[in-house]
């Protein structure tokens, strides 16, 4: 009879403890990132899409260069629950950067005097999305002195389960999944199909663009119709909208 109770005891034990490990710490559901200095663009988009409740990150570079209505713009953005995060100072490839001339010189000419820039007018910076993707390792480690959070890029793969455009909970860098209309890999469904797999398997889609517009006549530009269906499916399905610094909150201790 007592080793029966203690069967059941320890049975009891293992599934509550299974249970707990695996509540989720967070719902499924995406970032939308925006590169560039497209500023005018961004506050249109977000005009736009506050039917949906939405929030985005957009990772200017070229900060000094932006006149007062941009900055105002900016500003703006950020005080409504976007994010205003890093995209350089003047949008250096940084892996090609410091091969050339090296980690300091990066920090010193890139980084630095982007984050005085957002200092000075009053911007919060947390974030750094790395111009046409390029990062490595070792840059990584430096800029997570920086940052709590970095993006890199990603090409799509057919089989979803193996896109690096999902969150994990092991880095700081994260891969975003582009959604231009000029890439290659663009598909509509196929971005459908990927947030239908991060719903169904917890996890949280992270995205990126560059200039939103009614009707795309170039490269590195996406359409409101694109931003607006992955708003709609979000908000259907009951799913988050994350900016990139809040998935921070989600690391372990020894990686934040």
């Amino acid at each position: 009879m007592h080793k029966a109770l203690s069967i059941l005891t320890f049975f009891l034990l293992v599934s509550c403890t299974t249970e707990k490990k695996s509540t989720p710490l967070y719902k499924p559901g995406v970032v939308i990132s925006f590169d560039d200095d497209y500023v005018q663009e961004w506050h249109d988009l977000d005009v736009a899409m506050q039917k949906y409740n939405w929030k985005a990150t957009f990772c200017v570079c070229y900060i000094d260069s932006l006149n007062p209505k941009q900055m105002g713009q900016l500003k703006k953005l950020q005080s409504k629950g976007n994010e205003i995060a890093g995209h350089g100072y003047k949008h250096k490839n940084a892996r090609n950067y410091v091969s050339k001339k090296g980690l300091a010189s990066y920090l010193k000419n890139e980084i630095i005097p982007m984050e005085m820039s957002f200092k000075k007018n009053g911007l919060i910076l947390n974030s750094f999305a790395y111009p046409f993707g390029a990062n490595t390792p070792g840059i990584d480690k430096a800029l997570y002195k920086h940052f709590k959070m970095l993006r890199r890029t990603h090409s799509a793969s057919k089989r979803l389960k193996e896109n690096s455009c999902f969150f994990v909970e092991n880095s700081k860098t994260v891969t975003g999944l582009g959604i231009d209309n000029s890439y290659q890999h663009y598909d509509l469904d196929y971005f459908l199909r990927v947030l239908n797999f991060a719903k169904k398997n917890n996890r949280i889609v992270v995205l990126y663009a560059h200039k939103p517009v009614q009707k795309v006549t170039g490269t590195y530009q996406v359409d409101y119709k694109t931003v607006e269906t992955i708003c709609k499916y979000v908000k259907e399905n009951n799913m988050q909208f994350y900016t990139l610094s809040e998935l921070h909150q989600f690391l372990p201790v020894n990686i934040k």
